[in-house]
């Protein structure tokens, strides 16, 4: 975590009036005093990162939840994924997202034992999803 720790020092630096959200494996966490901030706000459980530092977060499968939360209370907030830095537009981010997880779904499709409603099904739900996105 130093290097996250770090990361988040540096962007607080920068602009100390965002709340930056991490990017961690399968979780968004904030993190030090954004993460005090969540909690008092959304109530999000805080959890030590170490003996002075605590995080709080969510799932990814929430991230929409999340930031429409973050926005209904007029947070400023900034998702930091390592693999793409600071991200720029929430929107684009979830969309993004979402757009990856059709593509790495069809990639791990078994089409010898996919049936053909099942694959039909599975089109529909990539339609609205992707329609959704528009």
């Amino acid at each position: 975590m130093g290097k996250l720790y770090t990361k988040y020092t540096k962007l607080k630096q920068e602009n100390p009036n965002i709340t930056y959200i991490f990017k961690v494996g399968i979780f968004y966490i904030f993190i030090d005093e954004d993460a005090k901030y969540i909690n008092s706000v959304l109530g999000l459980k805080l959890t030590p990162l170490n003996d002075t530092i605590f995080k709080c977060g969510f799932p990814i499968s929430k991230l929409s939840k999340y930031t429409s939360l973050l926005e209904e209370n007029k947070i400023q907030f900034q998702i930091v994924d390592n693999n793409l830095s600071v991200i720029a537009s929430t929107e684009d981010y979830v969309n993004s997202e979402e757009v990856s997880n059709i593509i790495s779904t069809i990639k791990k499709l078994d089409i010898d034992k996919t049936s053909p409603i099942e694959a039909f099904n599975m089109l529909v739900e990539f339609k609205n999803i992707l329609n959704r996105l528009e």
